[in-house]
């Protein structure tokens, strides 16, 4: 089986490009014989590790309300009630942006979390203003989809993958209950296969790191 590929964009790091796609910037290098990990340059092309999966089945639907395309341009705060984000990359809030009822449903969601729960949901990548392409991933055009960190047993908001010892299986999966109660078509993308076998998501390539979210009316 072949490698899958991304070409580099402007402003990508390799640690960047590792963490959306479920890997480090070790293997990365590695892989593909680098002599730094600080020397990459737009239209570079890199392999990724072969169980990588950049296509997100389902994920670039048009989003509709009424029969319309619901507009993509609220953007989710640095925080909240029940939430944070964990990409200091965008402290700007260029990747966090979704429909309006995308956005206001996070937020409901974050604070019931916190009626019950001190540590906060870490959200990630979300979409770009009116669904313009985001690289490298293929998906998150849609304006109603996230990127959410694992829950920590220390309760940090850090990386960790389903493999972790630091990981926190129930409390991530009492956040993925409390989203499913609320939001009856969610659907999750993420690699436990003890979550998995529960019926809360579904595998995908690149997901050892990162719950990805979507909701469609």
């Amino acid at each position: 089986m072949a490698n899958p590929t991304y070409t580099v964009q402007r402003d990508d790091t390799l640690g960047k490009i590792a963490l959306r796609f479920g890997t480090t910037w070790q293997a990365l290098k590695a892989l593909n014989a680098l002599v730094s990990a600080d020397v990459i340059h737009p239209g570079q092309v890199l392999k990724l590790p072969a169980d990588t999966e950049p296509d997100h089945p389902d994920l670039t639907k048009p989003v509709t309300s009424a029969g319309k395309v619901a507009p993509i341009t609220t953007q989710l705060p640095v925080s909240g009630p029940g939430f944070v984000i964990y990409n200091p990359d965008d402290a700007a809030g260029s990747d966090r942006f979704g429909t309006e009822g995308f956005v206001a449903a996070l937020k409901d969601m974050a604070k019931k979390w916190s009626q019950s729960e001190t540590v906060p949901i870490a959200f990630g990548d979300m979409s770009h203003k009116n669904g313009t392409k985001f690289p490298p991933h293929k998906g998150h055009v849609s304006g109603r989809e996230v990127d959410i960190r694992p829950l920590r047993k220390d309760g940090k908001n850090l990386p960790a993958t389903w493999k972790s010892a630091e990981y926190d299986r129930l409390k991530t999966q009492k956040l993925m209950m409390l989203v499913k109660a609320e939001q009856p078509n969610a659907k999750f993308f993420f690699n436990d296969p003890v979550l998995i076998d529960e019926g809360l998501c579904r595998p995908l390539g690149g997901h050892d790191n990162h719950l990805h979210l979507q909701i469609y009316d």
